[in-house]
């Protein structure tokens, strides 16, 4: 089965984990590594390129991928990953740093990147949408990245981005009896308000 880069930004790619995958070696070249290093040191932004994501991504701009239904290898997963070990917030803001990495990277700009980051926002604001109070229970640091995160996406989508919110938000306000769940924009306005204060983002 073969995948594209196509595929990849319309989520229909089939690809393997780690263990499992064989890369040509045909992109690491000096500017590619200096590019490279000037991501280092950022933990957010850090891992956008060095997931196995990043590796799928950057062969697939030059190539198709095959995927082999056959069993290869196996490897244990634990809670004391990089992306296993976070809080469900720092495991969005992960993912959605890496499409909007992937978003400046890639030549020319494609808007799929930034429909994916927009996803990912939208699926963790209905995880929490029924237990508000997890907010106040996730680190500073991602919650700060979090606000980071909405502010530059409004920044580079505002259209789909006001859009999106607006419909998040009244998908509970024609239920009255769920109309607290509107909170989820409005403890992010609070939370900009109270980093912008504190000088944070």
């Amino acid at each position: 089965m073969d995948s594209t880069f196509e595929d990849m930004l319309q989520g229909r790619a089939v690809l393997g984990n780690t263990i499992s995958s064989v890369f040509r070696n045909n992109y690491i070249t000096d500017d590619v590594i200096k590019f490279l290093e000037t991501k280092i040191g950022d933990p957010y932004i850090e891992v956008a390129f060095r997931e196995d994501d990043f590796r799928n991504r950057i062969h697939l701009a030059t190539g198709k991928a095959h995927f082999v239904n056959e069993v290869v290898g196996v490897y244990r997963s634990t809670q004391e990953g990089l992306f296993q070990g976070s809080n469900i917030l720092k495991k969005m803001n992960l993912k959605v740093s890496s499409y909007i990495e992937m978003y400046h990277y890639f030549t020319p700009k494609r808007s799929e990147w930034l429909n994916l980051a927009l996803e990912r926002v939208l699926e963790f604001g209905h995880t929490i949408r029924n237990d508000l109070n997890k907010i106040k229970d996730f680190p500073m640091i991602d919650i700060i990245q979090f606000i980071k995160i909405l502010n530059e996406l409004s920044l580079l989508y505002p259209v789909e981005f006001q859009k999106e919110m607006t419909h998040f938000i009244e998908f509970d306000y024609k239920k009255p009896k769920k109309l607290k769940y509107k909170i989820f924009y409005k403890v992010y306005n609070y939370l900009k308000r109270k980093l912008l204060k504190k000088g944070y983002i």
